[in-house]
């Protein structure tokens, strides 16, 4: 158990300062706490990440930081930024030059070695159906880009967005730069493959995390089908999500929300999915599950039964009984001791267990000081910053 008190003078007398407010930071190994163990469980991903959505701590990762081809987990950023970044009207109608949905083969794109534009669509590629001269509104073509998985719907939501769909993509990139995402560059809106088109487990764990904060992208990935609606070219129709976690049969994950799913030639099968329980929200990334999706949403369920099975631990950080805290006040004749009214820890689960950082406040306060006073607070906080307790 720490000495506050003495730690306290020791820190005062190395540096020479006497302050009006203290902030006294204690290291993880100082507050007595270890750093947690990562879930002990396997998965067949070439890469993964489990996040607490909530938190950011990591569960479980598996080469999470290596650059992969995500494929149409691309649109979760395209999706996240369409929102985050741009105030336009979800009733707006939306029509797009045919440039949006001009196609072109994989081998003829290898032939050229990719010097087209890399928002091309591909003959074989998921879609919305979309029609050269339809329109639809702009909800709709959020719903066609995450139900449906629509490259098309991904095209003319950055046209409209950005003007054109090189500027939209500039502005994306940037976008996933200032949240974190250190090892992601996407060259377009959809995800078909493009050698400089890349991202990690871990950076697209954190756009999972920024999308989970809106309201309207939470209801869009819980979709389990959605009716398209009915446009000047086509009559209302419907459209189901692949995200096999959030539908009946033998995938079906109960404590699941839902995310999406992704695949390409050179990414493999692609996945992220989000689930709930007690009150913790966790994000599983899966990166090139080489077989198919079952091999994706089996990986996923493995993770979250491995987080969902823990229980919680309790860590005692300072006994009120051996914990005191003293400081010199202005125009006082003695020094001000104070103690802890309750013992302080913290509650974690074990896959998570924090590393801490203890902070000191003393209120600034003059005599006389009676006592039973309330004179200072302790915080404790994780590595980042965020408070615990």
């Amino acid at each position: 158990m720490v000495n506050l008190l003495e730690l306290e003078e020791t820190i005062k007398n190395s540096l020479g300062f006497k302050m009006r407010k203290l902030f006294l930071f204690l290291l993880l190994l100082v507050a007595g706490v270890a750093n947690g163990e990562t879930l002990d469980v396997s998965v067949t991903s070439k890469s993964a990440v489990l996040m607490n959505a909530e938190t950011g701590a990591i569960l479980f990762e598996k080469k999470a930081d290596d650059r992969a081809y995500p494929a149409s987990l691309t649109k979760i950023a395209t999706c996240l930024y369409s929102l985050t970044k741009h105030n336009k009207d979800l009733n707006e109608v939306v029509s797009c030059p045919h440039q949006c949905l001009r196609k072109m083969s994989k081998s003829v794109k290898v032939a050229h070695n990719y010097k087209d534009p890399a928002y091309l669509l591909e003959p074989d590629g998921s879609h919305y159906m979309i029609k050269s001269g339809e329109e639809l509104q702009y909800k709709e073509l959020l719903y066609g880009l995450m139900v449906s998985s629509g490259n098309d719907a991904a095209n003319y939501l950055a046209y409209h967005l950005g003007g054109d769909i090189p500027k939209f993509m500039k502005g994306m990139n940037e976008y996933l730069n200032e949240i974190g995402c250190q090892n992601t560059h996407f060259e377009n809106p959809h995800g078909l493959h493009h050698p400089n088109h890349y991202s990690t487990a871990k950076d697209i764990a954190l756009m999972a995390r920024e999308a989970l904060k809106v309201d309207l992208i939470l209801s869009i990935i819980s979709t389990k089908e959605h009716e398209r609606l009915e446009t000047n070219l086509q009559t209302a129709k419907l459209v189901q999500n692949k995200n096999l976690l959030i539908q009946p049969g033998k995938f079906f994950y109960p404590q699941a929300i839902g995310m999406k799913t992704g695949y390409h030639s050179d990414a493999g099968y692609t996945y992220v999915g989000i689930a709930k329980n007690h009150g913790r929200t966790l994000i599983a990334v899966l990166l090139g599950c080489c077989e198919s999706y079952n091999q994706c949403f089996r990986d996923a369920i493995t993770l979250f039964d491995s987080a969902f099975e823990e229980e919680k631990e309790e860590r005692l950080l300072f006994n009120k009984e051996e914990n005191i805290f003293s400081r010199d006040v202005k125009q006082a004749k003695n020094s001000l001791t104070a103690t802890l009214i309750e013992d302080i820890g913290i509650s974690y689960y074990p896959a998570e267990e924090p590393e801490v950082i203890i902070e000191l406040n003393w209120d600034h306060r003059f005599p006389p000081i009676e006592k039973g006073s309330f004179v200072g607070s302790i915080n404790i906080l994780d590595k980042q910053g965020n408070f615990i307790k």
